[in-house]
């Protein structure tokens, strides 16, 4: 009976530890997909910039 305590014991506490660990990857996810997100509109931005000053020397040549 003890065993079973213990084993129950061990799988609780496992348990809520895989519990913080998603908690944690979840928040990891999310920052990720933000940052996903601002690489993509730099990127954007990049472009039209990068488009403008295609624009310009072409006007000086």
């Amino acid at each position: 009976m003890s065993s079973l305590m213990d084993k129950q014991n061990r799988l609780i506490t496992e348990n809520t530890e895989l519990k913080l660990r998603l908690e944690e990857c979840e928040k990891v996810k999310e920052i990720n997909l933000e940052m996903k997100e601002g690489m993509q509109e730099i990127k954007k931005q990049n472009g039209i910039l990068k488009a403008c000053h295609d624009y310009e020397d072409s006007l000086t040549r």
